[in-house]
């Protein structure tokens, strides 16, 4: 019986110790947060830099189409 205890003991001091190691704090819920609003920010901020780069090789692609034809004509 006695081992039984001990053994019991010994699993919710384990259990006790993972649990706590699951708790996020509000500092590291704030850091995380903070993390994901900087990564969002820079995945926008790359996204407008692809559109506009694909808006200038369409107007360079248009022009130089427009080009071609005039010299064709």
């Amino acid at each position: 019986m006695t081992i039984t205890q001990e053994k019991n003991a010994s699993l919710k001091a384990t259990a006790d110790k993972y649990q706590a190691d699951l708790v996020v704090t509000p500092q590291m819920s704030a850091a995380l947060n903070g993390q994901l609003e900087t990564l969002n920010f820079q995945f926008q901020c790359q996204r407008d830099s692809d559109k506009v780069i694909a808006q200038v090789d369409l107007t360079v692609a248009q022009a130089t189409n427009a080009a071609t034809g005039e010299l064709e004509g």
